[in-house]
C-alpha cells in the first residue's frame, strides 16, 4: 500500500502541484507565496522562517519529494544491483524511513499549519530523515564524485539537499506545533517520533536480514518457507546474496534450484547465467 500512495504521490499528485505553482502560484496556492514584507529578511534567516517562500517551496518539492523518487528507480550502486552494493543490507530500513518520510512531507507541504497538534510529531520525523539521509549522502560522496563523468552521478548528492529539506521543514513544523502544544508535549511529542521513526525500521531490516541469512544456509524446506514469508517485502529487498549462494552449490542439485526460485520470487529477476 505504500508503495502505490508513492507511485501516485510521485507520477500524479507532485507533477500536478508543481505545475499549478509555477502557472500561478498566487491563484492556485496563495498560502505558498511570501509576502512582501519578508523580502527585507536575510538569507539564511528566511530559509528557518515560518513562512516559506515560493522559491523554497519549489526547492522543497524537488529535492524533498521528486528527486529522491527518481534515485530509488535509477539506483545501479547504492541500495540495488546485481552484487552486494555500497548499503545494499540497509535497503528495508531505508526504503520504508524514505517512503514514510516523502509522504509525510507530502502532506506538510500541502497542510502545513492546519496539521496543528500533528506537526509536533513530524517536526522530529523529519530530522529524523534529514539525518539519516545526511549520513547517505556523506557514504556515498566519493562515488558521486565520480559518477559526474557520466552525468547521472549527479544524483548522488540528492540525499545532502535532502537532509537540508527535512531539516528545513522539521524547523517549521516545531514552530507550528508551538502554538497548539506545551513546550513539554512538544518535546516528547518530538522524541516519541524519532523513536518510533527509527526503531520501526530498523527492527524490520534486522528481521529481514535473518530471514534472509537463513534461506542463504538453510535446508529446502527453510528456503521455500522464509522465501514465502518475505515475499510480502520483496520490493524492498535487494536479495543478491541469494543469487551469489547459489553458486556455491553443485550444479543441478535440488538446493540450488531452490535458492536460485527464491532469489527469482523474491527479486523478480532472471540474470544472465541463471541456468
Amino acid at each position: 500500500m505504500v508503495f502505490v500512495l508513492l507511485a501516485f504521490a510521485a507520477f500524479f499528485v507532485v507533477p500536478i502541484m508543481f505545475v499549478l505553482l509555477c502557472i500561478s502560484p498566487e491563484k492556485n496556492m496563495p498560502f505558498l507565496v511570501r509576502s512582501k514584507d519578508e523580502k527585507q529578511i536575510g538569507f539564511w534567516q528566511r530559509q528557518f522562517q515560518s513562512e516559506s517562500t515560493l522559491k523554497q517551496q519549489i526547492f522543497d518539492w524537488m529535492f524533498g519529494i521528486v528527486f529522491p523518487v527518481v534515485c530509488f528507480a535509477f539506483d545501479p550502486i547504492v541500495f540495488n544491483g546485481n552484487k552486494p552494493t555500497i548499503l545494499s543490507e540497509y535497503k528495508p530500513f531505508a526504503y520504508l524511513l524514505s517512503f514514510a518520510s516523502i509522504i509525510a512531507l507530502l502532506g506538510f507541504l500541502l497542510l502545513n499549519k492546519r496539521l496543528k497538534w500533528l506537526n509536533g510529531f513530524l517536526s522530529g520525523f523529519f530530522a529524523l530523515g534529514g539525518t539519516i539521509s545526511l549520513i547517505v549522502g556523506i557514504r556515498i560522496f566519493p562515488y558521486s564524485l565520480v559518477g559526474l563523468i557520466i552525468l547521472i552521478g549527479a544524483l548522488g548528492f540528492t540525499p545532502l539537499f535532502s537532509a537540508f529539506v527535512y531539516w528545513r521543514n522539521a524547523v517549521r513544523a516545531y514552530k507550528y506545533a508551538q502554538s497548539v502544544l506545551g513546550k513539554q508535549t512538544l518535546i516528547y511529542s518530538a522524541i516519541l517520533s524519532v523513536l518510533f521513526g527509527f526503531v520501526t525500521p530498523y527492527l524490520v531490516n534486522v528481521k529481514i536480514q535473518q530471514d534472509l541469512k537463513e534461506i542463504e544456509n538453510g535446508n529446502i524446506p527453510t528456503i521455500q518457507k522464509k522465501t514465502d514469508e518475505l515475499s510480502i517485502f520483496s520490493p524492498i529487498l535487494n536479495p543478491v546474496n541469494i543469487w551469489e549462494a547459489s553458486f556455491h552449490e553443485e550444479m543441478y542439485s535440488p538446493r540450488k534450484k531452490a535458492l536460485r526460485d527464491s532469489y527469482k520470487a523474491l527479486s523478480g529477476d532472471k540474470p544472465e547465467g541463471w541456468d
